[in-house]
Formats: C-alpha cells, structure tokens, sequence
C-alpha cells in the first residue's frame, strides 16, 4: 500500500509537470473591460416598474416605455417585446465616428421583422440600427450604421433567417468606425455574415439622442419596426473587440444560456482540460469522493473509469482563457504525447485494482 502511495504522488507530480498550471478563466466576463458602456441583462429587469437595469458601472437604467418578463433560458429570464411599445435607455455615445462591438440574444421573433436595438433622431440614424429586416423574401439580421434619410452608409445582412417560435441566437457586431475603411462585422451564432456594403456618406454624430430597445426611435419608435419577440441580454462596448476578446464574451453568453454538455467536462466550464483533471486526482481511490463530480462513472469509486472521459475528451469544446491585463488568451493545451504517457502510467497504476482490492 505503502509503494502504491509513493507512486500516485509521484505520477500526480508528473501530470502536473505535463499539464498546464495556470489559472484557466472559462469565459470573459463583460465587466472585465473598461469600454463596457451598456449590459442589460434580463435578469435585471423588474416587471412591475418596466425598469431594465443596467449592469455596467455607468447605470443607464431604461427611463420609459414597456415590456414584460419572458421565458427562461437556462434558468435566465428574457425580456419580452409584444409590438407595442419599446424601452427607452438615456443617451450615450454609440455613435458613426466611433468604434464600437455589440452582442445580443434574442429569439421567438414573431412577424417576420422587429428591431432589436437602435438609436435614431428625426429620420436620421445617428448611430446604430440592429434589427431583422422582412424588405426581402426571407427575414435577416441585419445590422445598419450611420444612415441619412433613408440611405444606408453601413449595412451587414445575415442571409439565415433567425426568427419563428421556440428561436434562440447569440449575435454580435463589431464596428470599426474610426478606420479610415469603416467595416461591420456581423455575426449570427458564431458564423461572420459577408454581406459588407457601405454606400453614400455617413451621418453627423448626435450622441445626446437616446437608445431604443425593441423599437426604432424615441420615444417608442414606428409600429412597423417595434419588435414582438424576446432579448435575454444586450452588451456593448465602446471598442471594436479584437477576435479573442469577442469570442470570450460569446463563449460567457454560450455557457450562460446554452452550455453543451461534453463528457469529460467534469466543472461544466464548457472545456476539458486540467481544471477536470485535478478534479478526478482530488479523490482518487476514494470509494467516498469530497466531490461527487469525481465520480462520473457512479460507480462509488474514483478511478480509472471516471479518469478515461477526461482523457478521451481532452482539449474538446471552446478553449477557456486566460486575463492577463485587459486581455484574453487562449491558454496552452498538452501535447498529445504527453498525455500519452500519463494514460500509459495511470493504466499501470491502476491494474492493480483489478488484481487486488489493497489497491483500495
């Protein structure tokens, strides 16, 4: 018993030589950026008062119009458009001339069109229109910037068609206003639109001009443009995200609202890896495991079944990251030989248990 000890913590040092040892971060948190100028969460919002609250520090609580709690999505409440009205957010600047990255989850988009997100002035839209546009056969996300009387300077389409009962998208669109080639990145679920089209000048900045959600223009915008359907969370930043910083806020919002279960993922982080690991190495041999995760197998011991999901499934599923500063990196993954040779000790290791029940 005494040789079997010695050899776990030596193989446990080895892994630990092998393996990454760094703090892993599962997702970047919204808050994490000082360009966060707007998160609305519909958690926050109160259906008793119409007030959305705003989690970014700056605190643009919605100061009028209406909606009502939606449905939940994993465990998370949307807020619920009906068409008729929309919620008034105060002015800030979301403007042409600036750069900018914006994130929404909706779904159950009824009618075929809505806006989901906008801020507009007199006919003129002095910053940005999010919304799905049913001009064409087929309704699409559609993300304009800085248009003028009716001419669009900045447009991005996503051809799918997102609405319908029983919906759910994660969207983003990233704006680089202040390059001297403007570009809207638009992407729904994760797939980057290439629909990029910038036609006549762009619009003057107005920023004291208020954001509407769930409608077009203040105070509650037309009818034909307010939006019957539902948004779980808005995030907008005043920065235009580099990739690796805006996949981290997708992958918040991805194991947020939809978390994919993969075997192995023993911490739910949406990634195996070493955060799994040392899980299982926590309670090994244990037939009474501290953590019942330890234990996927369920057959009340820690051992080398519940070790082989780890990992057969190593290194799957969306890579977590690491802050350093005010930005996110992917961290390192092991070389397959390595674990290679960590399957090969463990497997030795644990044959005993099959010989023998000291093993135990």
């Amino acid at each position: 018993m005494k040789k079997f000890l010695a050899s776990f913590n030596t193989l446990v040092w080895f892994l630990n030589v092998l393996l990454v040892s760094e703090s892993q971060v599962s997702a970047t948190m919204p808050g994490d950026f000082s360009s966060l100028a707007l998160w609305m969460q519909g958690d926050n919002f109160s259906d008793g008062t119409d007030v959305w609250s705003d989690s970014s520090s700056f605190a643009r609580n919605t100061i009028g119009g209406t909606a009502s709690d939606g449905p939940l999505k994993n465990s998370h409440k949307a807020v619920h458009f009906s068409g008729a009205d929309a919620l008034i957010v105060p002015a800030f600047a979301m403007e042409p001339s600036m750069d900018g990255t914006c994130f929404i989850v909706f779904g159950n988009v009824a009618n075929g069109a809505g806006t989901l997100f906008s801020k507009f002035n007199n006919g003129s839209f002095a910053g940005w229109d999010y919304h799905i546009n049913a001009d064409g056969n087929t309704p699409q996300l559609t993300g304009r910037i800085g248009s003028t009387l009716g001419t669009d300077f900045l447009t991005a389409a996503d051809p799918t068609n997102p609405t319908g009962p029983n919906t759910f998208h994660i969207s983003s669109m990233t704006y680089n206003g202040t390059s001297s080639t403007p570009r809207a990145d638009l992407r729904l679920d994760g797939v980057l639109t290439t629909d990029n089209t910038i036609v006549g000048t762009r619009s003057p900045d107005l920023p004291l001009n208020p954001v509407t959600i769930g409608g077009l223009g203040f105070p509650a915008g037309d009818a034909e443009r307010k939006l019957t359907g539902d948004i779980w969370e808005i995030i907008f930043f005043s920065e235009a995200l580099n990739d690796e910083n805006r996949q981290g806020i997708e992958q918040y919002l991805q194991n947020k609202y939809n978390p994919i279960a993969i075997p192995g993922d023993l911490n739910g982080d949406g990634f195996v890896g070493q955060d799994d690991l040392n899980i299982v190495l926590g309670d090994w041999g244990s037939m009474q495991p501290g953590d019942p995760r330890a234990d996927p197998s369920g057959d009340g011991f820690v051992g080398q079944d519940d070790l082989n999901p780890v990992l057969a499934h190593w290194g799957q599923g969306i890579l977590p990251l690491t802050l350093s500063g005010s930005s996110w990196s992917a961290a390192a993954v092991p070389e397959p030989s390595s674990l290679a040779l960590a399957m090969l000790a463990f497997g030795m290791m644990c044959r005993c248990r099959k010989r023998s029940r000291e093993c135990r």
